[in-house]
């Protein structure tokens, strides 16, 4: 391995990330301005090789994979945060390019819960969920949940094969809300959440604020867009009355 490379390297924080025991993984994952330059660093267990595509640079980038578990690092030179996406050679050969979630600050404050942490908001699920949103000009889905008693949380699902690692959620301060803004996530994914509380205890639980959800015995929640949904319960409203 690269000697700068080494040297940038939080052995601690990366074992958070590899046993997806990381309640801030933003403080380690993306890119972040170092003294020896742009330090980038990705979770993905099912990578054998990953490569940085950074805008205006015509060479792509080979990340170093530092860690057996999946987790690759790469040292830019540059003295600012530059736009990049990566992309994925798997065990099959095929490559997915994807943009980086860790890319992305975090799309909610603490203060955008306090009616809800003081038992007074009236729309939750306009807040909680899984909603379609466009960031930074780039479309996807953001997760947000609320598990004050977790000590991480993840979004799992078919784009990641229900891989705790790969999708860790941002905590947004002591407000108990996790959220996680994934790029090229859309309606009609199935997803979970993976919680780990104290014990060493790990869950998978449906979204409670889930817009739709699979069909009986399957159990995962499934991202839906009810915006312009047309409703059709007329005459049901009318016979309850």
């Amino acid at each position: 391995m690269n000697k700068n490379l080494y040297g940038l390297m939080n052995w601690p924080e990366i074992e958070g990330i590899v046993y997806a025991e990381c309640d801030k993984p933003k403080e380690l994952l993306g890119a972040h301005v170092t003294g020896k330059g742009l330090l980038i660093q990705i979770m993905r267990p099912d990578a054998v090789t990953v490569k940085l595509h950074i805008d205006g640079r015509k060479t792509a980038v080979n990340m170093e994979k530092v860690d057996e578990s999946g987790f690759f690092a790469a040292l830019v030179s540059s003295k600012k945060k530059l736009s990049y996406t990566y992309s994925v050679e798997k065990v099959n050969g095929e490559v997915t390019e994807y943009t980086d979630p860790y890319a992305f600050a975090n799309v909610t404050k603490p203060e955008d819960y306090k009616a809800f942490l003081a038992g007074e908001e009236k729309n939750a699920a306009h807040i909680f969920g899984a909603h379609e949103r466009t960031v930074n000009g780039v479309k996807g889905v953001l997760f947000t949940v609320w598990a004050p008693k977790a000590l991480s949380v993840s979004v799992v699902g078919e784009f990641n094969k229900y891989d705790g690692r790969v999708h860790l959620m941002e905590k947004i301060e002591d407000t108990g809300v996790f959220e996680l803004f994934i790029p090229g996530a859309e309606a009609g994914d199935c997803y979970k959440y993976e919680l780990k509380i104290k014990g060493g205890l790990t869950y998978l639980k449906a979204d409670p604020y889930g817009n739709a959800a699979q069909k009986r015995p399957e159990t995962a929640s499934v991202i839906a867009d009810i915006r312009n949904y047309q409703w059709e319960d007329d005459e049901f409203l009318k016979s309850r009355k």
